[in-house]
């Protein structure tokens, strides 16, 4: 890893194994970093990225990515936000000409804005009917209470996209999106001279502090709290769910390895247990997110809605098990061998390499991360297991969506 003139932090892994260049520009600002009454502006700002720039129209860059095959795409998420491209190596002085000019002169078209601002607030509207989207948004604002952004979805909230004009865009767009406040990650077979010669050649050359960010609430809810909602919906729907620990935690792996062996895969718990024994499901799982403050682990399962009581207090035994019986050594072992398959088999591309490094990068776990994961993974003992789970699983914030009684 080096650094440039202008603060800009560069990860470059070179490849021999393809002609594919893949990069990935993080840029520290996400749903986290926003006031309350800006909710969804980082997310907004995104959408609007390969929508023009100085010199280019939006035609303009779709078709100048077409003409060599490349693809360019963004996304926002609670901790950050990202702009990715694929591009032959051939093609890298294009694509990183293109990406220089999408991330430091975007133009924002009024015309745009309205559009993209009529798009988002469809996509809220449309995401609302989905049971998991819309139980597990009002689950974290229960767990995490309506003043942690941690508590709001990254697309905001339709009062808030409403409110924010291209202005408040503008701004947020010339105070963050600065060289010194990004992690630009490169997997491919290309010379790092070459690279750092291009990088210099179409990147601001000047170096510009980061800007002070919105801090957030880092305390912890310690109170158990069930929340019911109804909707028009057939079956039922149950979000259950305990705060956590940040990604640089001791406790993070293990709980990594605590949610495969209770909800990742056809032979986790809650699958085996809740859907095949008992027939209390049509899906169920369970994750717990890597953030940058203080994460949570959470179980879900839809089930008929005369069955809600039972399913939930199922979920509460499987995690109160996990409190009092140490895992065997085969089912610990098929979780281990379960997330680190998934784990390599996503590092398949050159894009995702850049990804994960850019993303390890920007948590301040490091690059090096990277490959000491699985070897983390497989240290993880049914001790640890036990430890994390009286440690964490006591005050569980219980959101449930039942039918509407018309419905029923």
């Amino acid at each position: 890893m080096f650094v440039l003139e202008n603060g800009m932090r560069v990860i470059f892994k070179p490849t021999t194994v393809n002609t594919i260049l893949g990069i990935v520009c993080v840029i520290e600002i996400g749903g986290s970093y926003e006031p309350l009454d800006k909710i969804g502006i980082t997310n907004f700002t995104q959408t609007l990225l390969l929508k023009g720039t100085e010199k280019r129209s939006a035609e303009d860059i779709a078709l100048e990515l077409e003409s060599i095959g490349a693809s360019m795409g963004t996304a926002t998420h609670e901790d950050y936000a990202e702009l990715t491209a694929v591009a032959t190596v051939q093609d890298a002085e294009k694509i990183i000409e293109i990406m220089g000019d999408v991330l430091f002169h975007a133009s924002f078209p009024p015309e745009e804005v309205e559009k993209e601002r009529h798009n988002i607030l469809d996509a809220i509207r449309l995401s609302e009917d989905d049971k998991f989207y819309f139980t597990y948004k009002n689950f974290r604002q229960l767990l995490y209470g309506k003043t942690h952004p941690y508590g709001h979805p990254v697309e905001g909230e339709p009062e808030t996209v409403k409110r924010i004009s291209r202005a408040d865009i503008v701004k947020h767009y010339k105070r963050y999106y600065r060289a010194s406040n990004m992690i630009l990650s490169v997997v491919g077979n290309i010379e790092e001279k070459k690279l750092v010669s291009l990088l210099k050649r179409y990147l601001p050359r000047k170096a510009l502090k980061p800007q002070p960010k919105v801090t957030a609430d880092k305390s912890l809810r310690r109170k158990t709290e069930t929340e019911v909602k109804t909707k028009e919906i057939e079956q039922g729907f149950i979000i259950l769910g305990y705060n956590t620990c940040d990604v640089r935690s001791p406790d993070y792996i293990p709980l990594k390895v605590t949610s495969a062996i209770l909800g990742e895969g056809m032979s986790s718990r809650l699958f085996v247990h809740l859907r095949d024994r008992m027939g209390l499901a049509y899906s169920v799982g369970c994750g717990m997110p890597s953030r940058k403050l203080r994460s949570h682990f959470f179980a879900w399962i839809g089930t008929k809605p005369e069955s809600i009581q039972q399913a939930k207090e199922q979920l509460l035994a499987e995690f109160e098990k996990l409190k009092t019986e140490k895992v065997n050594t085969e089912e610990l072992n098929r979780a281990k061998k379960y997330i680190i398959g998934r784990f390599l088999l996503d590092h398949q591309t050159n894009l995702r390499q850049a990804w994960y490094l850019g993303w390890y990068e920007m948590l301040r776990l490091g690059i090096k991360f990277d490959e000491q994961y699985p070897e983390l993974i497989e240290k993880v003992t049914a001790d640890d297991v036990m430890r994390v789970a009286r440690r964490y699983f006591n005050h569980p914030a219980i959101e449930i969506l039942k039918p509407s009684p018309a419905k029923k």
